[in-house]
């Protein structure tokens, strides 16, 4: 368990006493309030993650604040929300530490993990504890598909990216000549597979695929085997490094025909860096689940907020992480009860427009038509090209 910054800590002080609400809940019989403690899980202490955690930690202070202003009632008591930030490091062996320690305790619900591995190692804790858990930022197909029916999800996942994508791909020429490579990782190949699976579904052809080690010592044969074959297009299913490494080589070969299309593993604001000019980046297109916050539907006036509470940005998932917490609330608030295993089923129940979008969740407890947006890169930065939804492929 990890204790809230200072920042955090002096805000809900400001909120405790500009909302008479929460102060009398707190002076309140304890006989008529429940304490509702949901514990949220962030990479806190992973260097590489702590920027994106306590983004998500500042989020829950804000959804946090917002519930206990609203006054939510369950079988006549009033609710009385906590939110208990706990830190899974991004490693999946004390995510399942973590998971087993939340079953162990009194916790109504559970936002996070961020990362697929961590949450695919304590969804199953989950279950068996039956304590609903909504991950905001995981993409892996497996975390929804494992028949986990205490497993949510806020964000779009990797294998209808991909589909999306090859919709995407072949929209303005049915004829264009597509290769395929994928790093044959677990998520480079899935997200190629399905790619491949929207580019035929929308009417298109796959000139070849083929895979590459994720470290290959160089591209000069790949690059050299998409000018022998006529490519327009390859897609990548692997990460920003190696796509980087195409780029350079296409840039140094005077291939200036060919597209670059990919997931979020390319998809990073490093990647001009990485290909050596902001002009060879200039032939990427690259997809990531979700909106950027300026682009939801009530993302400005969050984002202002945010701002104006933290004086920091709302970078990554943020927007997301307080749905979450409503979507927790919504649900208790339907069933009357915080009990999880009584309010569990509700979650599928439950639509409100959040700040990241529509929030309803379908029978595997992904949302129902999440958004994706598409990236192009102009003048070296990550620029939107367009938002889509996963309605429009279906």
């Amino acid at each position: 368990m990890k204790t809230k910054d200072m920042s955090a800590i002096a805000f809900m002080a400001a909120m405790l006493a500009s909302n008479p609400s929460i102060v009398r809940a707190q002076d309140a019989n304890a006989d008529n309030v429940l304490l509702v403690k949901i514990a949220h899980v962030t990479p806190l202490s992973n260097r590489y993650m702590r920027d994106i955690a306590q983004e998500s930690i500042n989020a829950a202070a804000l959804a946090v604040a917002d519930l206990n202003a609203r006054g939510l009632m369950a079988n006549g008591k009033k609710l009385r929300f906590q939110s208990i930030d706990m830190d899974d490091a991004a490693s999946a062996a004390t995510a399942v530490e973590v998971a087993q320690r939340i079953c162990k305790g009194s916790f109504a619900g559970v936002v996070g993990h961020l990362n697929s591995g961590t949450t695919i190692k304590a969804a199953p804790y989950y279950e068996q504890c039956a304590i609903p858990h909504i991950t905001v930022a995981a993409t892996n197909p497996v975390i929804t598909a494992s028949g986990h029916k205490t497993s949510y999800r806020l964000v779009g996942h990797d294998a209808d990216l991909g589909q999306l994508l090859g919709f995407v791909a072949t929209s303005d020429s049915k004829t264009r000549r597509i290769a395929v490579l994928h790093d044959r990782t677990f998520y480079g190949e899935l997200i190629a597979t399905n790619f491949m699976k929207g580019v035929t579904r929308s009417g298109g052809q796959i000139l070849w695929s083929d895979s590459i080690a994720e470290y290959a010592p160089g591209p000069t044969t790949v690059v050299q085997r998409l000018k022998d074959t006529g490519v327009e297009l390859l897609f990548y299913g692997g990460m920003d490094g190696v796509a980087g490494k195409f780029l350079k080589e296409m840039a140094y070969q005077k291939v200036d025909n060919v597209a670059l299309m990919g997931g979020d593993g390319i998809c990073s604001d490093q990647l001009p860096t990485l290909a050596g000019s902001a002009e060879a980046a200039s032939a990427v297109l690259c997809g990531e689940g979700g909106a950027p916050v300026e682009r939801m539907p009530k993302g400005a006036a969050f984002a202002a907020r945010y701002h104006s509470e933290f004086q920091k940005l709302v970078k990554t998932y943020a927007a997301q992480t307080y749905d979450a917490f409503m979507a927790l609330a919504a649900a208790m608030e339907l069933a009357n009860s915080i009990d999880p295993s009584g309010y569990q089923e509700f979650l599928g129940k439950v639509t409100f427009d959040g700040i990241s979008g529509q929030i309803a969740f379908d029978a595997k407890g992904d949302l129902s038509n999440p958004v994706f947006t598409v990236f192009k890169y102009q003048e070296g930065k990550k620029v939107v090209k367009q938002l889509y939804h996963l309605s429009d492929i279906r």
